[in-house]
C-alpha cells in the first residue's frame, strides 16, 4: 500500500492492510486496547494519524 494514495480515513479492510494485518480480528483487539474508530452511519471508519499515534504510543 503507498501512502500518498491512502485517505486519511480508511475503512476496515484499508485500516488492515495499512496496519499489514491479515485478520479483522486483530485490528478489533487493537481497538479494544484503544484504538479510536469513528462510527458513522453504521459504518467504522480509522483516521490514518489515529493508527500511527497508537502504534507510536504502544512501541516498547
Amino acid at each position: 500500500m503507498n501512502i500518498k494514495d491512502v485517505s486519511r480515513y480508511l475503512s476496515t479492510k484499508q485500516a488492515c492492510e495499512y496496519l499489514g494485518l491479515k485478520s479483522h480480528a486483530t485490528l478489533y483487539h487493537y481497538i479494544a486496547a484503544g484504538l479510536p474508530v469513528i462510527k458513522l452511519a453504521g459504518l467504522n471508519r480509522f483516521d490514518r494519524l489515529d493508527i500511527d499515534k497508537f502504534m507510536a504510543d504502544h512501541k516498547d
